[in-house]
């Protein structure tokens, strides 16, 4: 039960170890970090390792000479991270080009470091079915992530849907969990906070 104890604690709380400090640029917005919901800020706090980040963008860019306001859906963005202080912006200021990407479901922001341009993940948050699709960007995000069995781990994005099938398609277990601990953490991940708190007592009182 100690393992089963230290895995809850584990998923349960949010890394406090931060790593660098996220400045972003005008008109970008970050609502949801690694599953938690953030203010609307010009700087934002990550953990070493990797960091998924809800982002979009609403604000003027170039058009012809002038400024014309240009607003994108939500994108999941996934970057890794180290303890360099990095930078947010768009991939280009012209309405042209972002426009284009976002219709082609391109990536549209970048890091940045002093030294390096970051790579990153970036795909459009699928919408809700609903008379407003993105009225609950958090919700989204943990939809998205249930359904794909990711889960944050010790500043590691893991998909633990494929790494289940994995050892279910293999006898030898050698260097890799265990089935069970695998399936702890998938439902774990797709447990709400009541679920989550009644979980960590039930261990409580079973150690």
């Amino acid at each position: 039960m100690k393992y089963i104890t230290i895995l809850a604690l584990t998923l349960s709380s949010s890394f406090s170890a931060n790593a660098a400090l996220l400045e972003v640029g005008n008109g970008i917005e970050i609502s949801v970090i690694n599953g938690e919901k953030v203010k609307n800020d010009s700087s934002y706090e990550l953990i070493k390792g990797q960091n998924q980040l809800a982002i979009q963008f609403s604000g003027s860019l170039n058009k012809s000479g002038k400024r014309e306001h240009f607003s994108t859906v939500p994108y999941l963005v996934v970057v890794d991270v180290q303890e360099d202080d990095l930078n947010l912006e768009l991939v280009s200021k012209k309405y042209s080009v972002i426009d284009k990407k976002v219709s082609s479901a391109q990536p549209i922001f970048q890091f940045n470091t002093d030294n390096e341009l970051l790579n990153s993940e970036q795909v459009i948050l699928p919408p809700a079915d609903s008379f407003l699709p993105y009225g609950n960007i958090q919700e989204l995000v943990t939809t998205y992530n249930n359904e794909r069995g990711l889960v944050f781990d010790s500043g590691k994005i893991r998909e633990l849907k494929k790494e289940l099938a994995s050892v279910n398609e293999s006898s030898k277990l050698e260097n890799r969990e265990s089935e069970n601990s695998l399936q702890l953490k998938l439902w774990y991940s797709r447990a709400n906070e009541e679920e989550r708190k009644a979980f960590q007592k039930w261990i409580i009182d079973h150690n």
